[in-house]
């Protein structure tokens, strides 16, 4: 209860109201901690008297009442400050009106006009129309109406109450309580503490869990607006870091290779269906002819560009020579085995048994490779052992699964032979960190690269509003978000895939997959579909992607998975690749090149909730988390957001590239997007 000096009708009123959440915590800390304290120090410096008063009020702002001017300030600051939301005089009214009607159930009722108690204390919760009409009177005079001593009572009697069921009430009332007839007190505990109980349980219990989310969104938002903000304030070093690195790269870069006239047509045997090799971009000539030189050799090519014809064309030209190709997937050997048996070179997967003699490729994964009897046996054949390639180079680094295998692999530069690393999505700045690793001197390295963005993409992006509270994508209970599903099936809706176009839904795990994929009625492909019993594991696996390729059914012409897909899959007319949170930029161009392999047109949308966040400072700045950040939320060219990995790329304008939605919507609007 407090005095309201300034009222509407001439004269200050007596005012009861139930304080803001934020002033509650405020008076819990004083009335729990720091009042307690004091009152201890109370008798050293003034009477007993006085002590035992000191102990039973407190004041605000230096000793003295606030106004309902620095009240209000001091509730909106607070309000603002933990909810957001400012909350002065009028808006905290409406917001206590609220509560007891619609959460406590209090109802004042009408009173009668005879009972002039009841209107005083009826008004001390609530206001006239147009009183709330007009806001606040603002008058000068000080007058206070009396209240009966009977109104005062009953409503001492409710907070004395509340104290006892608290625990907090102050000594000198003890008397008081001891005073109050036993069933009457009971009886109002009961009135008044346990029906609000049960309702502020069931409204807090959902109250909880809005505000989990409502405060979740917020961090998040905040927090990757301040890393937003970081990288544009960290963006010129960043820069400079990545101009010194490139540079770097270029000055180790050999001049470009002189290509031989007559290398593709005897190439030509590799492709009999073939009349005429045509390379599909120039770096692939100059790949093919480093495999038949003595250096080191990194090349960085898009998906889809013929990276594979590197070894294969190896071994059609020194077929005396045996060449070692090691592969981190195990389902990407399987497809590089059914490519080789489509030619005429001799080759095979490595077992402890294979003539090596007789061999012109061997392929190998890389959990086999790093073993002691692999390297017993390719030292057995070095002297036929010509180089090694290393394809989809950049797992190596960037998965848990192969970093130590990474080490283990060094052991292969014993052997004194020549390596190439293949890759689509290994950056600039990482070029030393897997050099390093293999034990080679970047400076003995011809590095080949392109630049990967794909001209015939086009990038859709969309923030997608949470329905649910975020659950962890690892528990069993964990339930696809609503309208995530509703997103997924209006791209689905949109595309209508005919008998030779595609689409994929990736997504970043396994438990997330299949429950969306439940939901869309689509099939699922991932790594381990059968655990324990490799055989039956591949076998469906290869169902999977036979019958997706085929899409005899709609159906069967998507398909949700994860980053396991795709290697060693060749289909050259996927339309709609769809991602799901995606979580770093190597990945996500990785998957994204799976499309368009034909040169058409297709669509690569991203739907997340999630900004991606660093989480290992060692591996982040190679995986790309900060371009991928840059890439959701940026209002420029999606293209342009790729420049720290990419510095090759320009925006869709300038490359002549299909448009993304943001340069869609600047030429809507006539200017930039600020």
């Amino acid at each position: 209860m407090y005095s309201k000096t300034q009222h509407n009708v001439g004269y200050g009123a007596v005012v009861a109201r139930i304080p803001a959440h934020a002033v509650t915590k405020l008076l819990m800390l004083l009335f729990g901690v720091i009042y307690p304290a004091c009152t201890e120090l109370a008798a050293e410096i003034m009477s007993v008297e006085q002590a035992k008063a000191y102990k039973e009020y407190m004041f605000v702002v230096s000793g003295k009442p606030m106004n309902s001017t620095k009240q209000s300030q001091t509730l909106s600051y607070h309000t603002e400050r933990i909810i957001r939301i400012p909350l002065g005089h009028r808006d905290f009214r409406q917001v206590m009106c609220s509560i007891l009607v619609n959460i406590a159930k209090v109802d004042f009722g009408q009173p009668d006009e005879d009972d002039e108690d009841l209107h005083i204390i009826h008004s001390q919760f609530n206001h006239g129309v147009k009183v709330a009409e007009k806001h606040y009177g603002l008058q000068s005079n000080d007058a206070i109406p009396q209240i009966s001593h009977t109104a005062v009572a009953a409503m001492q009697l409710v907070s004395v109450c509340y104290h006892v069921k608290l625990s907090l009430l102050p000594p000198s009332y003890a008397s008081t309580l001891d005073a109050l007839p036993e069933n009457n007190q009971e009886q109002r505990l009961t009135d008044l503490v346990i029906p609000l109980k049960r309702h502020l349980a069931t409204e807090m219990g959902q109250l909880k869990g809005d505000l989990k989310t409502w405060i979740t969104d917020i961090m998040d938002r905040r927090i990757a607006g301040i890393l937003v903000h970081l990288l544009k304030e960290l963006r010129p070093s960043l820069q400079s870091t990545s101009q010194m690195q490139v540079i770097q790269s270029h000055t180790n870069r050999s001049r470009p290779l002189v290509v031989h006239e007559g290398l593709s047509q005897t190439l030509l045997s590799i492709l009999p269906s073939s009349q005429l090799l045509r390379w599909t971009i120039p770096e692939q000539a100059e790949l093919v002819q480093s495999s038949l030189g003595s250096k080191h050799v990194l090349a960085i090519l898009p998906t889809g560009s013929g990276k594979s014809l590197a070894f294969f064309g190896a071994a059609m030209q020194s077929p005396d020579h045996l060449y070692i190709v090691v592969s981190p997937l195990v389902a990407l050997t399987n497809d590089l085995k059914r490519r080789l048996g489509q030619t005429r070179l001799a080759g095979d997967l490595w077992n402890a048994h294979l003539d090596g003699s007789r061999m012109q490729i061997v392929l190998v994964s890389i959990d086999v490779a790093v073993r002691n009897d692999f390297s017993v046996w390719a030292e057995s054949y070095k002297y036929r052992l010509k180089r090694i390639f290393v394809d989809e180079g950049h797992l190596l680094y960037a998965h848990q699964k192969f970093r130590q295998c990474m080490d283990l692999l060094s052991n292969l530069m014993r052997l004194c032979k020549p390596i190439t690393i293949l890759s689509a999505t290994i950056f600039p700045q990482s070029e030393s960190l897997i050099c390093e690793r293999l034990g080679i001197d970047l400076a003995h390295v011809h590095v080949i690269r392109v630049c990967i963005e794909r001209t015939n993409v086009r990038y859709r992006v969309r923030y997608v509003k949470p329905a649910l509270p975020p659950a962890e994508p690892q528990t069993d209970s964990f339930q696809p978000d609503p309208n995530m599903v509703a997103e997924l099936m209006c791209i689905r809706n949109t595309h209508s895939l005919d008998e030779k176009s595609r689409g994929l839904i990736y997504f970043t795990s396994i438990t997330k997959l299949n429950a969306f994929a439940a939901k869309l009625g689509l099939a699922s492909y991932h790594a381990e579909m059968v655990q324990g019993d490799p055989v039956v594991n591949n076998a469906l696996k290869a169902d999977v992607v036979d019958a997706w390729c085929k899409g005899k059914e709609p159906g069967h012409r998507w398909l949700c998975c994860t980053q396991a897909f795709g290697a060693g899959v060749d289909y050259p007319h996927v339309r709609v690749v769809v991602h799901v949170d995606p979580r770093a930029a190597m990945f996500y161009l990785q998957e994204s090149g799976r499309g368009g392999r034909d040169g058409d047109p297709y669509f690569s949308y991203v739907l997340w909730q999630k900004k991606p966040f660093l989480a290992d400072p060692e591996l982040d700045p190679h995986v790309g988390v900060l371009p991928m950040l840059e890439f959701l939320t940026t209002r420029s060219c999606r293209r342009v957001a790729w420049y720290d990995i990419n510095p090759h790329v320009h925006s869709c304008c300038a490359m002549n590239a299909e448009r993304c939605d943001n340069c869609n919507k600047m030429s809507e609007v006539g200017h930039l997007l600020r």
